[in-house]
C-alpha cells in the first residue's frame, strides 16, 4: 500500500471512530434525559401497573441499595453516576480504597432524582443477616447507624410495623472487584450465602457490578464474571463489567455508559420488585384480607354464575367446598377448576395466586 492509500485508510478510520463516538454520545445524552425524567414503569410498562389497577401512590422514591467490600468501587460508581447525570466534575461521595470497615451507616445519593443510591459504607465485614434485612426492608434510614446480629437497633415491635415500598430498597447492587483474589478463592461466594438466600425469599433482585474492568486480562473475563455471579446470585445477563471515573479523570464515554446501563438495569428491576409488592397488598387489601372471585360453572345442562368471597389464603380445594353446595352438582363426577382459557387449576393452588382482586375462573365435571 502506498503512502497516499496508506493516509487515506487512516482517515476513513479516523472519521469511522469520529461517527460511532457522536452517534454514541448522542445515545447516551438520550439515556440521560431519560434518567432525569425517570417515571415509575419507563424501563419496563407502565401497563403492568394500570392494568390491575394498582395504587401507585405511595410511591414517591425507588432506592437502590449498593453492598460490598472496603474498595470494591461502591463510593467511585456513585460519583461516576453523579457526574454523569449532573455534567459535574466531581461527585460527593468519599473513596475507601482499602482497610478494615468503619462505622457502619446508610448515606444517600441522587436526592434530586426519582431514584436514590443508598450507600451501606461499613456494613460488608459484620455480616449481619438481621441487619441486612433492616436495611431492605427500610428499618434503618439516612444516617443511622447499622448494628452487627449482637446489637439490637431495630426492635421485633419496629420491625413488626410494615415500612412504605418507597423506603424499602427494591433491588441491590452487590459490588466485587475484578482483581478481588477473594472472587477465585470462593470466600465471597460464603460471605454472600446468608444474602443470598434472604434476596431469594423476599423476591429481590440482586445485580452483580464487576468493578475494574480494566485491570481484568481478556482470557479471565468469564471466569471472574462466572465467580462474580456465583457468589452473589444474580444471573450472568444481571452481572456487569465497568471502570469507573477515578477523583479526577476526564470524561469519558465507556465509562459513563457503563454506569448508565447498570442504572437502567436496577430501575427496571426495580420496576418488577415493586410490581409484585403492590400485587400482593392489593390482594391482602380487597375486602378486609379477602378476595372476590367469580365462579362459571360449565357443568353440563348446569350454566350459572355466582361470586365467593374467601380468605386470600385459601386454597383452591377449600374453595371447591365452598362452591359445590351453591351449584347443582350430580353423583359420579369428578369437579375442577379452570381458567376461562381452559388451563387446568390444581387444588393445592393458593386462591390469591389468581391473578387481580376480582378473579374469575370456571367450575368443569367430567364423568368418574
Amino acid at each position: 500500500m502506498g503512502n497516499g492509500a496508506a493516509r487515506e485508510a487512516a482517515l476513513k478510520l479516523k472519521e469511522e471512530r469520529e461517527l460511532d463516538t457522536r452517534n454514541r454520545t448522542e445515545l447516551l445524552n438520550a439515556d440521560i434525559d431519560k434518567l432525569k425524567n425517570y417515571y415509575l414503569g419507563m424501563m419496563t410498562d407502565t401497563a403492568q401497573f394500570t392494568v390491575n389497577k394498582l395504587d401507585t401512590s405511595e410511591i414517591d422514591k425507588i432506592r437502590i441499595g449498593l453492598f460490598g467490600p472496603t474498595g470494591s468501587g461502591k463510593s467511585s460508581f456513585i460519583n461516576t453516576c453523579e457526574r454523569t447525570l449532573r455534567r459535574v466534575g466531581r461527585g460527593t461521595a468519599n473513596i475507601q480504597s482499602d482497610g478494615a470497615e468503619g462505622t457502619i451507616m446508610l448515606h444517600h445519593y441522587l436526592y434530586d432524582f426519582f431514584f436514590q443510591l443508598v450507600d451501606t459504607r461499613g456494613f460488608f465485614y459484620y455480616n449481619s443477616i438481621k441487619s441486612f434485612a433492616d436495611i431492605i426492608e427500610g428499618f434503618i434510614g439516612e444516617g443511622e447507624t447499622i448494628a452487627s446480629d449482637e446489637v439490637i437497633a431495630v426492635t421485633d415491635e419496629v420491625r413488626s410495623q410494615k415500612r412504605r415500598i418507597s423506603d424499602q430498597l427494591n433491588v441491590v447492587l452487590f459490588f466485587v472487584s475484578g482483581d478481588d483474589p477473594n472472587l477465585s478463592s470462593q470466600s465471597l461466594h460464603e460471605k454472600f450465602s446468608k444474602h443470598r438466600k434472604y434476596l431469594q425469599e423476599n423476591d429481590v433482585t440482586a445485580i452483580t457490578v464487576v468493578t475494574r474492568f480494566d485491570k481484568v486480562p481478556p482470557g479471565l473475563r468469564q471466569e471472574v464474571k462466572e465467580n462474580a455471579s456465583r457468589a452473589t446470585g444474580s444471573p450472568a445477563n444481571k452481572t456487569f463489567f465497568i471502570t469507573n471515573y477515578i477523583v479526577d479523570d476526564t470524561s469519558d464515554l465507556l465509562v459513563e455508559e457503563g454506569a448508565i446501563k447498570v442504572l437502567q438495569y436496577a430501575l427496571a428491576a426495580a420496576e418488577q420488585t415493586i410490581r409484585i409488592k403492590l400485587t400482593i397488598k392489593q390482594r391482602e387489601s380487597a375486602n378486609n384480607g379477602n378476595l372476590d372471585v367469580t365462579v362459571i360453572s360449565k357443568i353440563p345442562n348446569h350454566p350459572g354464575q355466582q361470586e365467593f368471597v374467601v380468605p386470600v389464603q385459601f386454597t383452591l380445594d377449600d374453595l371447591m367446598n365452598t362452591v359445590k353446595p351453591h351449584f347443582k352438582t350430580q353423583e359420579g363426577y369428578i369437579f375442577y377448576f379452570t381458567t376461562a382459557q381452559g388451563k387446568i387449576l390444581p387444588g393445592s393452588a393458593k386462591v390469591q395466586g389468581l391473578l387481580g382482586t376480582k378473579s374469575e375462573i370456571h367450575l368443569q365435571a367430567k364423568s368418574d
